[in-house]
């Protein structure tokens, strides 16, 4: 069974911004403790932030996708009219 996840670039671009932002309190707070649990959520954390890349590059290459699917069916019933190329002398 397969099911579609639904994510778009700014959920994604969403969430790798609240992961920077919680790294850089716990880097610039001088009364957060880098204690056992700070160490495993930012270890999990760099976890989450590869498999947001990784979301993120499948949206870029479904985008593509799309737009050729879409100048396909653009195309499949027309004439494809080059542009004239302008000659230097």
């Amino acid at each position: 069974m397969t099911e579609k996840i639904l994510f778009t670039r700014a959920d994604v671009l969403t969430k790798l911004w609240d992961i920077a932002v919680w790294h850089e309190d716990k880097r610039v707070n001088p009364r957060a403790k880098l204690d056992e649990n700070v160490k495993e959520r930012s270890a999990y954390s760099g976890k989450e932030i590869r498999a947001l890349q990784t979301i993120l590059q499948g949206l870029a290459d479904q985008e593509l996708e799309s737009r050729v699917k879409e100048l396909e069916e653009k195309l499949a019933d027309g004439i494809l009219i080059p542009k004239p190329r302008e000659v230097y002398n």
